[in-house]
C-alpha cells in the first residue's frame, strides 16, 4: 500500500503505524477465524463472519484514508 508522498515526517509516521496497526488487527482477527474454524467446524458460520470482519476492516481503512 503507497502511502502518500506529501506532508511532514509526523504525518508519514503516523500513516505507518496506523497500517501496521490494522494489519495487526487483520492477523488477530484471522487467528480468531482459524480457532473458530477448528472449533466449531462451520464453514458457512465462519465466512459470514469474515465477510463482516472484512468490511469492519475496509471501513477503518477508508476512515484512515479520508
Amino acid at each position: 500500500m503507497k502511502l502518500l508522498r506529501f506532508g511532514s515526517p509526523e504525518k508519514k509516521n503516523r500513516d505507518y503505524l496506523m497500517i501496521l496497526e490494522l494489519s495487526e488487527t487483520f492477523l488477530g482477527w484471522l487467528a480468531i477465524f482459524l480457532r473458530k474454524l477448528f472449533y466449531r467446524k462451520t464453514w458457512k458460520n465462519c465466512v459470514i463472519q469474515i465477510h463482516h470482519h472484512f468490511l469492519k476492516l475496509m471501513m477503518s481503512l477508508a476512515w484512515g484514508l479520508v
